[in-house]
């Protein structure tokens, strides 16, 4: 029999939110900036504090990374405090990531046990995408704790109704909307519609009231855009309508389109090492909506409008849907502690083994594919039969007795593993532009720096550059860089063919070479750091 004795023990839950904090902080100071998003984000709020315009996102290289303003100004704050660099930078992130977790566990008391509120959070921090929104600083880490909130107190209101629960609510829907516009419009709208179809006392969702307090909750996000559209004649506020609502509703962007489906599958790999609950969950389902037990069908419901209407646009990204990330782990949750020993599917979990062991064993070979250094591919290696050793005991143990906690632990284990050792040594392969910054640290701060190398647009290497540089001067023209060459004494960053014919021209020239790989496209990111003797 199953033993969830532990989901009730305090000092497991201690133990667990401590170590979730280590995870979310952990290595987040010395990783370098990821090229596009982290890099432009970074930009914004750099720029923010230092020009006093917290109004519009500007930076080189990062026009189509422009969002409303609140992740920005998170990362503006925390570099108040932790200064400007790649902790500030994904501090905001972290926390609102760990503040998700813990309203799994303590803000959902009105429609789920302890033990299952628990074991959702335990579910969702060993999905293999959710920590990556604290590892890593977009928007969607912040969006989804807002989402969460709302989700929540919709939940927690049809159980209990209360005032509280609609002001929250409009709170956390206000920030949303700050935070990246439409995404939270969308899911409590599809929410809001679905609940009122297949739950019974629907028409407690009118005391949400939301011809009142909808447009009070976009006040906020108004009033920025007011300001904002003062300050530059509306150029960027239109441009964001046309961007960020009409060409993504009409098709995709940045040609990142797929087949229907695709979020879906998408949500089920980053919940894998739950293969072997899937089929138990299915059968439940069924049993669930045949029976109509609506505790159950208000978590299905809060993941198919985080899901569904993002499989109708062309555009997908997998941050798109992590809203759904959060029902499925309750879900999950849910489905384990209501098995009982017949429901277990042995082709599940031989499933499971198989798709594991891939996955584990697929690291130190990507690895050793792509050039990483030795220490990483030993580790690698080493972790794998770590994790191979728990993952066949947990597989074991439910072929034998159904014993979940296994397989629980396994799971934790394998994302504290990817996570604290796995993932910091796979920097060498992004980190070029951080590599350009260290080589020019010796350069004098009042001195400027000519980049002429464009290749990609990584704002990461920008944001890298202001920090030891006043000033950056933009030239690709190889006659402009003979000249500033031959008049000035700045450093340069050049790309392989710039640097054989300014070569060519001038003669040797004292240089480094740095490369590692694109993160958004392939090819190598390469620059000549030109030093003058």
């Amino acid at each position: 029999m199953n033993n969830w004795a532990w989901l009730s023990d305090r000092r497991v839950h201690i133990t667990f939110f401590v170590l979730l904090a280590v995870v979310l902080l952990i290595h987040n100071n010395f990783i370098s900036l990821w090229d596009q998003d982290e890099g432009a984000y970074a930009g914004f709020a750099s720029r923010m504090l230092a020009t006093g315009d917290w109004l519009i996102p500007e930076f080189p290289w990062s026009k189509i990374h422009r969002k409303p303003p609140l992740h920005f100004w998170n990362i503006a704050l925390s570099a108040k405090v932790f200064g400007m660099n790649e902790f500030s930078t994904r501090f905001p992130s972290a926390v609102f990531l760990f503040g998700t977790v813990c309203m799994m566990f303590y803000g959902t008391r009105d429609f789920l046990s302890k033990q299952e509120a628990f074991l959702s959070a335990v579910i969702l921090s060993t999905s293999l995408f959710v920590l990556s929104l604290a590892k890593i600083s977009v928007t969607d880490g912040t969006l989804l704790f807002f989402m969460t909130v709302c989700a929540i107190q919709v939940l927690s209101f049809l159980q209990k109704p209360s005032w509280k629960g609609v002001v929250i609510f409009w709170l956390a829907f206000a920030a949303a909307l700050l935070v990246k516009g439409p995404p939270v419009i969308i899911f409590t709208g599809f929410f809001a519609a679905l609940l009122f179809i297949f739950r019974p006392k629907r028409f407690s969702l009118l005391k949400f009231h939301p011809w009142f307090f909808l447009p009070v909750a976009a006040l906020p996000l108004f009033y920025w855009g007011y300001l904002a559209w003062q300050e530059d004649n509306g150029q960027f506020i239109t441009w964001m309508i046309d961007w960020y609502i009409l060409k993504r509703i009409g098709g995709s962007v940045l040609g990142q389109s797929a087949p229907f489906g695709t979020h879906f599958l998408f949500i089920l790999v980053s919940f894998s090492p739950y293969l072997f609950a899937y089929a138990m969950l299915a059968k439940q389902g069924r049993s669930i909506v045949k029976n109509r037990d609506y505790e159950w069908i208000g978590i299905l419901i809060w993941f198919v409008a985080a899901w569904f209407p993002y499989e109708l646009s062309p555009s997908k990204l997998p941050a798109y849907t992590v809203a759904a990330h959060v029902p499925l782990a309750i879900l999950l949750s849910k489905t384990l502690l209501n098995a009982s020993p017949v429901s277990r599917n042995k082709t599940m979990i031989i499933i499971q083994g198989v798709f594991s062991t891939l996955f584990v064993l697929a690291i130190p070979i990507a690895g050793t594919i792509i050039g990483l250094n030795l220490v990483f591919i030993i580790t690698s290696s080493v972790l794998s039969i770590i994790f191979l050793i728990l993952l066949f005991r947990g597989l074991k143990s439910l072929w034998n007795e159904t014993g979940f906690t296994r397989m629980i632990f396994y799971n934790a284990a394998l994302i504290c593993g990817l996570w604290i050792i796995v993932y910091p040594q796979i920097d060498v392969i992004k980190n070029s532009p951080k590599r350009v910054y260290e080589a020019l640290l010796d350069t004098p701060e009042t001195s400027k720096v000519i980049v002429a190398n464009s290749k990609g647009h990584p704002p990461s290497l920008i944001f890298y550059l202001e920090r030891i540089f006043d000033g950056i001067d933009f030239i690709e023209d190889t006659d402009k860089l003979i000249e500033a060459y031959s008049e000035t004494s700045y450093p340069m960053v050049l790309n392989q063919d710039q640097f054989n014919e300014l070569e060519a021209q001038v003669g040797a020239m004292d240089h480094d070479l740095v490369c590692s790989s694109f993160t958004d496209r392939k090819g190598k990111m390469c620059y000549y750091i030109v030093h003058h003797k």
